[in-house]
């Protein structure tokens, strides 16, 4: 797999561990940052040193009132599966 070079091999790897429990997560290169999927569906991205996690409208309140920054590419298509 050729990782995207803004995404630190360390973080990434880090990530990977904490999802390892969970059955059916998948993270995949896409252009510079790296999606992690469940199913069909990206819930969120890698870049860099950030993990960026796919929110509503009910939980996007949430992650801003914590200071958390929303990632603008995000709506790009080719995080769909």
């Amino acid at each position: 797999m050729t990782m995207p070079k803004n995404i630190h091999p360390p973080f990434r790897e880090l990530i990977r561990d904490q999802l390892v429990g969970l059955p059916g997560i998948r993270i995949r290169p896409r252009r510079r940052v790296h999606g992690l999927y469940y199913g069909g569906s990206c819930f969120g991205i890698m870049d860099e040193y950030r993990l960026y996690l796919r929110t509503d409208d009910t939980s996007r309140k949430d992650y801003e009132s914590h200071g958390m920054a929303h990632y603008d590419r995000f709506l790009d298509a080719s995080f769909k599966a």
